[in-house]
């Protein structure tokens, strides 16, 4: 299969402080972030810029979980590399950018060992049994991050949360029946991220997402917002522990 190499252009507020190769990523200090080049194995120029997009993406996601700072990215060159008969395309200049969020006001500078984490968060998630939901979970928490309105804020967050716990397969749900005693609900969200939430141990944060659940209802069906958004950081911190279980778990 072919092999095209990536060239992109990260900008954010994370530095580097050396040059340095690791599991077959480049990446180089740059003044406004840094550089990463890298290889994949694609049928066509077509597929080429989507798996590069994708990798790029779950490794930037994995970085701003670990470091803080959110990031964005230009694809800036791709191009393939000669086959076995000398064949190739040539380098394609590409305009592409992808915006994973707005600078934060501190610069953090790291290196190799900074680096490695998010390295080794994306092989797993890469390789996990809910790859995908994962993958679409750190997008959301990396928009969470980035994103300067606060209600926006909270719905990055409470939709990436509501994802993950939508994929708990426990008995333990508790439904919603009303007074009558009429079944309405088998799944509500509230028992579902409960239930969720005490598998992973979680007992004291079950008991606060009810309060959140609310606040949340609230937000989403009549549009009112002071409860949601002093909930912000809870979601937040209770989003990145679920993450980190969920990939721990494995």
């Amino acid at each position: 299969m072919p092999v095209f190499q990536g060239e992109l252009v990260v900008k954010g507020e994370l530095r580097l402080s050396q040059e340095f190769e690791c599991e077959g990523y480049r990446f180089s200090p740059a003044s406004e972030g840094f550089n990463l080049v890298f290889e994949v194995e694609a049928t066509s120029p077509e597929d080429a810029r989507s798996r590069l997009t994708a990798r790029a993406e779950l490794l930037l996601d994995s970085l701003t979980f670990v470091k803080g700072p959110s990031l964005r990215y230009s694809l800036v060159r791709m191009t393939q590399k000669p086959t076995a008969d000398g064949g190739a395309l040539g380098g394609q200049l590409l305009t592409h950018e992808a915006f994973m969020g707005l600078s934060m006001i501190l610069v953090a500078t790291t290196n190799q060992d900074g680096i490695n984490p998010a390295l080794e968060m994306a092989r797993q998630v890469s390789n996990h049994p809910k790859s995908e939901l994962l993958t679409r979970v750190l997008r959301w928490y990396s928009r969470g991050v980035s994103d300067s309105d606060n209600v926006d804020r909270f719905v990055d967050f409470w939709v990436a949360l509501e994802a993950l716990a939508d994929s708990y397969e426990g008995e333990d749900i508790q439904p919603h029946i009303c007074q009558c005693g009429r079944l309405i609900n088998l799944r509500p969200i509230n028992g579902v991220m409960r239930a969720y939430l005490k598998s992973l141990g979680m007992k004291e944060d079950a008991e606060l997402v009810s309060t959140i659940s609310s606040a949340r209802g609230d937000l989403f069906h009549r549009a009112l917002t002071p409860d949601a958004l002093k909930h912000i950081p809870d979601v937040q911190r209770i989003l990145k522990i679920c993450i980190q279980k969920e990939i721990d778990a494995t």
